[in-house]
This record gives C-alpha cells, structure tokens and sequence, in this order.
C-alpha cells in the first residue's frame, strides 16, 4: 500500500511539473508583459532596466491591435527588448472586465502621464521618469526596437547638454539649455519643462540670441487658443495673432504658424474661405522650404477644389 501511494505521489508529481511547463509554454506571449506598476518598477532597479509603459484599447482599438500584431508579439522583440526594458501592459479593454485593482492602477497611471489617446508607449527610467512618447510605427519589430534604442540615445544626449548648462552662463546656458529641450522634443516630450523655459527667456531677456521670442510666442498662442475655445470671438483671436507679428517680428517659421492658425479660424471659425486662402498664401511665402509650407499648395489647391 505505501508502494502504491508513493508511487501516486511521484506520478502527481511529474504531473504538475508537466502541467507547468505546458502552461508557462503556451503563455509565453504575455510572459514578458509585467502588468502591476510597483512590482515593475522594483523589478527595473533591481536589473538596472528602463521601463516600457504600453497604454493600450487591445479589446477595441485597431492602432493598439495593430501594433501588438506587427511588432509586440513578434519573437524578436519578444526576445530583444527585455534586455534593455521591463514591458507593462496597462490596459483599458472595453469588453473585457479588468481586476478593479488593476483598472484603478491604470486610470492613476493615465493621469499621471497624461494619457490622451491610444496606443502611446512611453519609455521611463527605472524611477518611472519619462524620457520618450512613441505610438504606432511602420516597419515591423526590428525597426521598433532601433527606434527605442534611438530614443534611449537622445536621452543619454539631452542629460549631457543639461549637465553642460548646468556650468554655463548667460547666453551660452540658455543656447544648451534649448538645445536640450530641443533633443527631448525629438523624443515626444513637449511637456513638464517650463522651469527650464522660464530660465531660457529670463536668460535671453532682451531676445539676443532669439529665445525669448521663441518660447514666448508659442506660449502666447497657447493663450489665445485657449480663449478662444471658450469665448468663440474669432475677430478677436485673428487681432490677437495680428498683434504678435506686429510686436515681436518673429522669424519666418513662427509667422507661418501665425498665419496657419489665422487660415483655421478664418476658414473653420468664420467660414470665410477667400480670406482664409490669403492667409494660407501669407504662410507659404513666409517660410516655403519648411515641412508645412511644401504641404500649404496641396491644401490651398484642395480648398480651391472643393469652392468649385
């Protein structure tokens, strides 16, 4: 009899080490994806990693179910990118019913980051700082993963340019500290820098090396957007945008963004499309060699179009 129950002992055994394995093998999509944040986060330090936050809709979101097919479940960057990361998959699935743990965990997460939209994938360190904003991109797995060690890199640049500022003076700290900003701009991260902002236009007070004007204007833009969202005073906001050009002369980059939201509103506000045509012509001949003036003619001819 003690034969007999061993011998069930060892084929349970066995059974559940088989069982296991099968069921370690056939989860081995997920088994890279952490989903709690602070056991993630523990896990980076301890391997020195940085922090892959994916925001996703996997239940209802094509871009999301897009991306997971072409890149996220390919073995090479199944097998690559822990190396460098510690994947978190933070879902927000319609249909199906998350933990209320987990859904809380989430939502925090959302705001913390300032989630607005979906997939956005956001590298941190192990602390949770973010260092990159990415989405969907064309070109498979491998492409994606140069892509974040691009990302990793700019970081590396912008901390020396920072560290440089940080013993430099006058113009020359504010010229680095833009330089920064601009690398951490390639990495999608446009927010959280207003105290370096403050300090460049504070720096350049008399716009000597062009700076003040260029993150005051943005700024002053941002207002009237603002405004105009609740107020709905197109006459005011086109005065408003006038006014900029007539105080500051800005460059010929920024006087096109001028002019383009000028074009907006004249075109969606007030419905008036041969006066929001002129201001189109306006900001193509300020800056024709930039992105958005060698696009103008194709908008400019599809209005036309659609007029006739």
């Amino acid at each position: 009899m003690k034969k007999i129950v061993l011998l069930f002992h060892v084929m349970m055994l066995i059974f559940v080490y088989f069982t296991t394995a099968t069921l370690a093998s056939s989860d081995s999509v997920d088994s890279v994806w952490q989903t709690d944040f602070e056991a993630a986060r523990i896990l980076a330090h301890k391997t020195d990693k940085d922090l892959l936050l994916n925001f996703s809709g996997s239940d209802w979101c094509p871009w999301c179910q897009k991306l997971e097919k072409e890149v996220f479940s390919q073995d090479i960057f199944k097998q690559n990118a822990p190396a460098n990361y510690i994947l978190l998959k933070l879902d927000f699935p319609k249909k199906k019913q998350l933990p209320d743990v987990l859904k809380n965990q989430n939502l925090q997460l959302q705001n913390k980051y300032k989630v607005t939209g979906f997939p956005t994938i956001m590298l941190t360190d192990p602390a949770g700082e973010p260092y990159a904003h990415i989405g969907y991109r064309q070109g498979g797995p491998q492409k994606y993963l140069d892509h974040l060690a691009l990302m990793r890199s700019g970081k590396t640049k912008w901390e020396t340019v920072f560290t440089q500022a940080s013993s430099a003076q006058g113009l020359e700290k504010a010229r680095l500290y833009d330089q920064g900003l601009q690398l951490k701009k390639k990495n999608g991260l446009t927010k959280g820098n207003q105290e370096i902002i403050n300090e460049i236009k504070a720096l350049d007070k008399d716009n000597a090396a062009g700076l003040r004007y260029k993150y005051e204007i943005p700024e002053k833009m941002a207002l009237i957007q603002k405004e105009l969202n609740t107020t709905r005073d197109f006459d005011k906001a086109l005065q408003d945008l006038s006014g900029i050009i007539s105080t500051y002369n800005p460059d010929s980059k920024i006087k096109q963004d001028i002019h383009m939201f000028q074009a907006a509103i004249l075109i969606k506000g007030k419905k008036d499309k041969k006066a929001g045509l002129e201001a189109l012509n306006q900001a193509l001949e300020s800056a024709p060699d930039t992105e958005m003036g060698k696009r103008i003619p194709q908008i400019i001819q599809s209005i036309e179009k659609s007029e006739k």
